[in-house]
Parts: C-alpha cells; structure tokens; sequence
C-alpha cells in the first residue's frame, strides 16, 4: 500500500444489519483517494477523479482482480452512497 498509515476518516455503520467499517484516505500517491471497505472480507478501492473506483484487492474468495469484478449488493450500494458512479478492475 502506498497510502499512508493512518486514515483521514473512519466510518462505522450497520450496512443490511451488519457493521461495516469504511477508511478513507483523501489522497493517495496512484488515486485522488482510497477506500477500505470491511465487513466480512476486506476489500480495497483507489478513486480517480471522476469518482470512478478501481478494485485494487479484496479478502473475498473467488473475485478476480483482472476481469470484471464480481462485487456484493451491499458493496455496491455503499460505494454509490459514497459518490462513487462506476466500479472497475485493477
């Protein structure tokens, strides 16, 4: 990881009854920003400028950073509440 250690903002929430934990880094040396994103599996997002979020690498089992990743309801409705407009692959 490239960004720095300690987050700008931790956020914690119930997400479908479950806690979920979001970090987020307001700059990062490759992305305009980064996310952490923790649940059940971990799953990490650098964001362009254009609030596009790049898969950068996840916990979860079976998700393929190359190819189109396969992301969880849940993952997706908390990054659109996040401003994020597309997900893509690393």
């Amino acid at each position: 990881m490239q960004h720095r250690r300690q987050p700008d903002r931790v956020v914690t929430e119930k997400v479908a009854g479950e806690k979920t934990k979001i970090r987020i880094w307001n700059s990062d040396s490759d992305y305009q920003a980064r996310l952490e994103i923790e649940r059940d599996d971990q799953w990490q997002f650098g964001i362009d400028g254009d609030s596009v979020a790049t898969l950068l690498s996840t916990t979860a089992d079976g998700t393929d950073l190359a190819a189109d990743p396969s992301i969880p309801d849940w993952l997706d409705d908390s990054l659109a509440g996040l401003g994020i407009r597309e997900v893509r692959s690393a």
